[in-house]
Formats: structure tokens, sequence, C-alpha cells
């Protein structure tokens, strides 16, 4: 009696707004739309056709909203009581008498050390993070967790690369005093667009900064003071991934994120994609000649950023403000926690920089364990400014 949907349909109908337990084949459920049941009925009943069995599978529906209607339950016994029992029987409900409260209380009071309200976090056994003892340990580790990201905690990644179709205008603010300044507008996967700007120096320049912003970050459009010691000396793009600057509530946002799970991945998986397409959008999309790339974000994007630079070589220092210390506080990455968490995963951008403008977390030990296997404890240091940081001052960074 509880019905199932394809997920093509509950995502593509905008459907993952509610849950229940209880889901019956309602022709006016909103939240379950007839559409997805009817297309796994389809679907089974073709298997079924192949055994010659087709008999054997049947979908009843009932032209109702969400609730739990006689014909419902007449049709599941007298289907039960046919292959169970084989019982033909038609099936009458009579007059059900409820049942008082208090005689379903199982229980008089909750047993000492009841864990139901934190039994979730015991479902998954988590990977446990510990420093390697050698360089060749790690190498063999790193390529391990290299792999598992991708199959895993990334597999909802696109298969291939779309075209940029680049939408592209003049800034004329205040910021174009310092470079030539651009509105930018891009694709990052199949309908999937995201938009920033882009400030080139009039000189040219060998590095750049992709300053990916986090929700918290969207608030006015022209809040470049954090960039003033780079604009000018650096290629900067600041990008907003996907999600950052969209128009959604709490209720709205959960349902996205809820969305997005279904099919295996989180919007913040997405936007780490959005991130490394952003790499490739200054390589490819404006050609530039670049020595070196940062990427630098607040909080989450922070993390999201340690996980592009893992994933993309072409990521020379990773610029971090505020990062959480492991993935309990974020961001969501599916799967993430079997694997790694924090602590490791910024080890993967090993040697590469590092460069944090607020104290590192406690937890993140296990990446400078392994920097020092390397012999470059230096790259992970401290900066009180993104210019600090991008070491602008530096004639070979210019």
């Amino acid at each position: 009696m509880c019905s199932t949907w394809s997920v093509e349909h509950h995502t593509a109908l905008n459907a993952v707004h509610e849950n229940c337990d209880c889901i019956n084949s309602a022709r006016r459920d909103r939240s379950f739309p007839a559409a997805g049941y009817h297309d796994v009925y389809q679907r089974s009943r073709a298997i079924y056709q192949l055994y010659g069995a087709e008999d054997k599978v049947q979908e009843f529906d009932y032209d109702v909203g969400h609730s739990d209607v006689l014909p419902f339950r007449k049709e599941a016994y007298e289907w039960i009581n046919r292959w169970v029992k084989n019982d033909p029987t038609p099936y009458e409900e009579g007059q059900i008498q409820r049942e008082e409260p208090a005689a379903l209380t199982v229980l008089d009071r909750i047993p000492a050390g009841a864990v139901n309200e934190a039994i979730h976090r015991s479902f998954i056994k988590t990977h446990r993070v510990e420093a390697p003892k050698n360089l060749a340990q790690w190498e063999k580790r790193r390529a391990v967790l290299l792999a598992q990201l991708r199959e895993t905690v990334f597999r909802a990644f696109p298969q291939s690369k779309v075209p940029f179709e680049v939408a592209r205008s003049p800034e004329r603010g205040w910021a174009s005093r310092y470079a030539e300044a651009f509105n930018l507008e891009f694709t990052t996967e199949e309908g999937v667009r995201v938009d920033g700007q882009l400030f080139v120096p009039r000189g040219g320049a060998e590095g750049a900064l992709i300053y990916a912003k986090g929700a918290e970050d969207v608030v006015y459009p022209i809040d470049y003071d954090p960039l003033l010691s780079v604009l000018g000396r650096h290629v900067v793009l600041v990008l907003k991934p996907r999600a950052v600057d969209y128009p959604a509530d709490n209720y709205k946002m959960a349902t996205l994120k809820r969305t997005a799970a279904l099919i295996g991945a989180t919007i913040e998986s997405m936007q780490v994609w959005d991130i490394l397409r952003s790499v490739d959008y200054l390589v490819e999309g404006e050609g530039l000649k670049l020595k070196s790339i940062a990427v630098y974000g607040r909080k989450q994007m922070g993390a999201l950023a340690l996980y592009a630079a893992a994933l993309d070589q072409r990521i020379t220092r990773v610029i971090l403000e505020d990062p959480p210390p492991t993935h309990w506080q974020g961001p969501a990455l599916l799967n993430v926690l079997r694997v790694t968490d924090l602590g490791e995963a910024a080890a993967l951008v090993a040697p590469r920089e590092i460069v944090s403008l607020t104290p590192l977390p406690e937890a993140w030990r296990p990446t400078t364990a392994v920097y020092a296997l390397y012999r470059k404890k230096d790259a992970v240091r401290a900066a009180n400014s993104l210019g600090e940081a991008m070491k602008v001052w530096e004639q070979r960074d210019r």
C-alpha cells in the first residue's frame, strides 16, 4: 500500500518539498506525482512480461488527495490474501473500532540511556583520520582517497564539459579604476549558469585569484574592499557558484538540498564543480596564460576550494578564512565522512600552498603533518589579507 515513484519525475515536477510514511497512489497527491508511479509501474511490468507473469504485478490508483481511504485498503488486502493465502474472498472492512491511545502505550517511562534522538549519528561508520608515518604511506593513502572521492563523493559530476556560452559586459563601477572590469555569466553544466565579475590588470598578469563567494558574502554588489590589495596586480574572478545568490528562503533551500540528494549530489558538491569550471574558464574561455591560480573562500566555501584544488593541480594556492574543523559542521558532501574529514582532505593540496586568514582548526593537525613529510611546513602559513596571501609585493608573482 506504499507507492513509489521515479526520481526523474519526483525532481522534475518539484515534488520533494514534503515527505510522509504513508504514500498512496493518489492521483491528486502533489507530493508524490502520478507520473512518477505510473513510470515505475510501466518499467516493472515490462520485466514481468519477460517472464510471462504480468498478472503478478498491478497498479491501483484512486482519484483522491493525500489520504488513506477504503479503496486503497481493500485493494491491498485482497492482493495480499490472493498471493499469500490463496484466498480470493472479497475484503469487507466493516466498522473500525479505534483503540484508545493509552492502550497503545508500550512503555510508561523513557528508558535510561535512550539513544533515539541521536541514533542517526551512528548509522554510518566514519573514517578515522590519522597522520601518516612517512611519505610513502601518505602517497598510497592519497591515491586511494582521490579515487574514493571521485567514485563516491563527487560521482554525480557531469560526464562531459559543455561550452561556456559566455555573456560579458563592461563593469563601470569604482573597481574599474584598478583593472579592466567586466560583469560575467557562463555555463558550467547543461542548464546551469553562474555569474560574477572579472578584473584583468591593464598591464597583464601571470597570476589569478578566484574568490568563490558564499551566500553570506553576497550582500552588496560593490563589496570589493577585501580585494583592493590584489586588484590591478592579479586577474581576479569573483565567482557566485549556483544557489549562492538564488532567491530561496530556508524552506526552499531545504527542498533544493533534498532534491540534490536524490540525484546523488549536494548543493555543495555542485558548487565544487562550478569552481573547477571557473578554472577552466580563465584558462580556456579567457585564454589567459597563468603561472598560478589561487582560490579563496570564506567558511564552508574555503573547504570546497580545498576539494577543487585536490581535483585540479592547476590550483596552486588555497586561501581560507574561518574554515570549519570537520564535515559535521559542513559543508555537506554525500558519503564524505565514510572516507575522510577536512583535517585529511586539506592535505590533498600538499605540497601546494594553504594560506589562512584566521587560525586553522586544531582538528587539522594531519594536514600539517603531511606538509612536514614533504618538507614544506612553510607552505601552510597565516596571512592578514588577500594581498599578503597572494604575495603581491614579491616581484616573481607580478
